[in-house]
């Protein structure tokens, strides 16, 4: 499940202060049910998770574009609409920002790539000594 969706959904009750027992008796869903959708063991079918956002007054489209992302037409590139906010952002940055933001985004691009190059390193070690073993 997607745990942006599995956050927005148990903040919503929250937010509402209702109890997962609460829900039970609103909606009918099993407490373990609803257990398992907020800690993303299942996920509800698109009744429940209509259903559910009404009682908490959620605006499922939203949650749904930030979770999954829209599709750009004619590429396989999603988009969510936090990300398109930046772009607009950036967009609107002279050009020390742009600048700025540009080598940011390079120095942790980098930082980020050593730092997966390094865990699978250290995965295909242990594998290996699991293999030997």
């Amino acid at each position: 499940m997607n745990a942006y969706l599995i956050t927005q959904l148990k903040q919503g009750r929250l937010n509402k202060g209702l109890k997962q027992s609460d829900v039970t008796k609103l909606t009918g869903i099993k407490n373990t049910t609803l257990s398992n959708y907020e800690n993303g063991i299942t996920e509800p079918d698109i009744d429940t998770f209509l259903l559910l956002c009404e009682l908490y007054h959620l605006n499922y489209a939203t949650i749904l574009a930030e979770a999954y992302g829209l599709k750009i037409s004619g590429t396989d590139f999603n988009i969510k609409p936090s990300e398109m906010e930046c772009i607009e952002k950036y967009r609107n940055l002279d050009d020390f920002g742009r600048e700025t933001v540009d080598m940011i985004i390079e120095r942790e691009a980098y930082r980020t790539a050593q730092a997966k190059e390094a865990a699978d390193t250290s995965k295909r070690l242990l594998y290996q000594e699991n293999e030997k073993s």
